[in-house]
């Protein structure tokens, strides 16, 4: 698994399991410390296989889902 997460946030976090996954998780920790998924966003070209990229996807889906939660 793959996460991005920013240092300002511990509570949200965006996850790639890996694999043949080609879905990103945005996700949120709950009282019981369980990350709970909020939204799934399937990429639809696929997970990118450079890390810059893969990197741009979680950093734009996590500012996507950020600004309409």
């Amino acid at each position: 698994m793959l996460t991005y997460q920013p240092s300002c946030d511990d509570r949200t976090r965006i996850a790639w399991y890996g694999g043949d996954s080609t879905q990103l998780h945005f996700q949120h920790r709950g009282i019981t410390e369980r990350w709970i998924d909020i939204e799934t966003r399937t990429v639809g070209g696929g997970i990118p296989t450079g890390v810059k990229e893969l990197l741009a996807e979680m950093e734009e889906f996590y500012n996507y889902c950020y600004s309409t939660k």
